[in-house]
């Protein structure tokens, strides 16, 4: 292709992108390109997964090798970025808070390097993986940035607490035969690390108000390579709500350990930490939570069943801010217990495992909103296997909570 028919696809894409976003996402712009980017891409992944013959990797590997990043970034699209950030800057904004963003931009954005950087270097050295530290520095300066909280399923204590289970139950005992059988065959085929980016978008309706929240769970896991049922599962899960056109961000981080007790049971502690912040709705707050989940599983001839059990404490931090103090002094115990069902199926001739669960949560504590919510869900993905390059899925989650419903649409890829 040429350089016009790419400038020109590039900018029918935008615009129909945008579109989407403004008809029915209705986020702000970048963020609405940014999600519906990532959901073509992990759409192109699926249909890659399931009909190999279309050859879409190979396809898109000959369009994206015509192009020269380096002239295309820096010669072309970095002015534009430039030009269309600074357009949009409050002047007024920028100078009422100028010793704030002074701070931030300086000496913020020196510590959030040092942190993130010696904390890449360390995990790196964990793995034996031959990072320099000042690559590590330069990695967090270049992701540092210089720039509601209980009692409902899109609230900062549920999105941790359910990211917690997804990853210790729902998303490991689906198909969780693979890593048994790994043992037996041996290891030098097995894929002991794992990167996982996903997508999910849900809405709920909770009383006269509109809730949504777009999520991109980003996790890493590590099997051991004696025995693959022993995980390092990390996970850092990014959020976007949306009350009635308020919004309120999460960021939250988390490591659990998943222990094999015996063949079909294991046990995986974890621990968590998230923040949220809401302009829009004057709240800011951080999270601490700590948790044990079990999950054991029966195998039957075409079928496996298994439960997954979780008991959690959670609780708010206190948060001081230029002379801002807040901690909303909420605590509870959270029992998330689910019971999952996974079949084999084929689907265009390639093997598929659809998966039915159903999971239970309530809140023990403090006075919320609701101290209980149900989900029904349904999954559609390939095997899971120890052996396998890479996993898709996509689901579909049935949420109640009192008398009101809403749903979760999500998908995820694991390389």
């Amino acid at each position: 292709m040429t350089l016009f028919q790419i400038a020109s696809l590039l900018m029918t894409l935008a615009a129909l992108f945008g579109y989407i976003n403004h008809r029915w996402l209705k986020q702000e712009p970048s963020v609405g390109l940014l999600v519906i980017s990532l959901a073509s891409s992990l759409a192109l992944m699926a249909m890659s997964a399931v009909w190999p013959q279309l050859d879409i990797r190979g396809q898109t590997r000959l369009f994206m090798g015509d192009i020269d990043f380096n002239r295309a970034l820096m010669h072309g699209m970095l002015a534009f970025l430039l030009f269309a950030g600074a357009l949009h800057v409050d002047i007024e904004y920028f100078v009422k808070r100028k010793a704030t963003i002074a701070t931030l931009a300086t000496v913020g954005l020196l510590i959030s390097t040092a942190i993130v950087g010696g904390l890449s270097w360390l995990v790196f050295r964990m793995l034996q993986l031959d990072v320099s530290f000042l690559a590590c520095l330069v990695f967090g300066s270049l992701i540092s940035p210089t720039d509601p909280i209980a009692g409902n399923p899109n609230s900062l204590m549920s999105t941790m607490v359910a990211a917690d289970f997804e990853q210790s139950f729902t998303a490991d005992f689906s198909n969780i035969g693979g890593p048994e059988t790994a043992i037996a065959t041996g290891t030098s085929a097995n894929k002991l690390t794992r990167v996982g980016i996903g997508l999910e978008y849900g809405q709920m309706t909770q009383g006269d108000t509109d809730v949504s929240n777009l999520t991109v769970p980003l996790s890493y896991s590590i099997r051991n390579d004696l025995d693959p049922r022993r995980q390092l599962l990390l996970r850092m899960p990014i959020s976007i709500v949306d009350v009635d056109g308020a919004k309120a961000y999460h960021l939250g981080f988390g490591a659990s350990y998943r222990f094999p007790m015996s063949q079909y049971w294991t046990l995986a502690p974890s621990i968590n930490y998230a923040f949220t912040a809401a302009t829009d709705l004057g709240s800011t707050a951080q999270m601490a939570a700590t948790g044990l989940t079990s999950t054991y599983y029966w195998r039957k001839p075409g079928y496996d069943v298994g439960i997954g059990n979780m008991l959690s404490f959670a609780t708010t931090l206190p948060f001081s801010y230029g002379g801002y103090d807040y901690d909303p002094h909420i605590s509870n115990t959270v029992l998330r217990n689910g019971v999952m069902w996974s079949r084999p199926t084929l689907v265009s001739g390639r093997k598929m495992y659809f998966e039915t669960s159903l999971i239970d949560t309530r809140f023990f504590g403090s006075k919320l909103y609701a101290d209980n919510y149900q989900e029904l869900r349904f999954s559609l993905g390939t095997a899971r296997s120890a052996k396998a390059t890479s996993v898709f899925r996509a689901g579909l989650a049935l949420r109640h909570m009192k008398s009101d419903n809403g749903f979760n649409v999500e998908f995820g890829y694991w390389l």
